[in-house]
């Protein structure tokens, strides 16, 4: 690697690209050069970090091309790139469930190519996007463009780890789990408290502080020391006096799964 800042351009203006336009836009030792997207996002991206907006087509040279369209675009993006790849260093898609195989055509051509999955929840607006210190980056590449990655990724304070030989749909499937899931359950419990005669607003504060407490207490520890409640204490009658109180069936049906699986923690 050279001190020269590497010079990116990101193709897509979704939650992922603009993040990562704002982020590495701020960033030490990268150079983003510009956006290719389409829609009132991007125009409102390129506005906000005052670079230009590009067309695919004609992407002026640079060391990467971070692809951070949906999955159903990456074959009509490589089509796209082909023509231009020997101006590229590296061209890599930001997809956790898809991996490096469709850049395989660029590959052959002499590019490095990479599959990179960034473990972050993406803000939904400009207004709200969060630093990325200590956010694992999960990199399927070669050796050069490994190093690339690790200079993009640190620029960031994130902190890059080895996809080669992981089953990506098992991953993405927990990468889903992981994150998702605490919205579902969130939810569910702010219609409990709803249901018990809490106002909505309080309801969804309740419900958030909670799930954010003991999010905090998944980095160190034995989890299972950690688990509490009336199932992990035994209290049976309790826990069906609970389960009878519940109306919707989905959410019962929920409890009953987190029931059975916090048993299955404890032992």
């Amino acid at each position: 690697m050279t001190d020269a800042p590497l010079r990116v351009v990101i193709v897509g203006a979704g939650k992922v690209g603009s993040t990562l336009g704002v982020l590495w836009h701020q960033a030490e030792g990268v150079e983003l050069i510009g956006v290719t997207a389409h829609g009132p996002r991007a125009h409102q991206l390129v506005a906000h970090l005052q670079i230009p907006l590009l067309e695919i087509e004609a992407l002026p040279s640079c060391d990467v091309v971070a692809l951070c369209t949906p999955e159903s675009a990456f074959a009509a993006c490589v089509a796209q790139l082909t023509p231009q790849v020997s101006q590229f260093k590296l061209v890599m898609h930001l997809s956790g469930a898809v991996d490096r195989t469709v850049l395989a055509p660029l590959q052959r051509l002499g590019v490095s190519t990479a599959a990179v999955h960034v473990l972050h929840s993406f803000a939904a607006d400009i207004a709200d996007i969060a630093p990325m210190d200590g956010t694992p980056c999960g990199v399927d590449s070669d050796d050069i463009g490994t190093a690339l990655c690790e200079h993009l990724f640190g620029a960031l304070n994130g902190h890059c780890f080895s996809m080669q030989k992981v089953d990506r749909t098992q991953y993405h499937a927990a990468a889903v789990v992981a994150s998702n899931s605490q919205f579902v359950i969130v939810e569910a419990a702010k219609r409990l408290f709803i249901d018990a005669g809490i106002d909505a607003d309080k309801a969804q504060t309740l419900a958030a502080t909670l799930a954010t407490s003991t999010s905090s207490k998944l980095y160190t520890g034995n989890i299972a020391h950690k688990l509490t409640g009336p199932a992990v204490r035994g209290e049976r009658a309790i826990v069906q006096k609970q389960l009878d109180s519940i109306a919707d069936p989905k959410i019962k049906a929920l409890y009953q799964l987190m029931r059975d699986g916090l048993l299955a923690l404890k032992r």
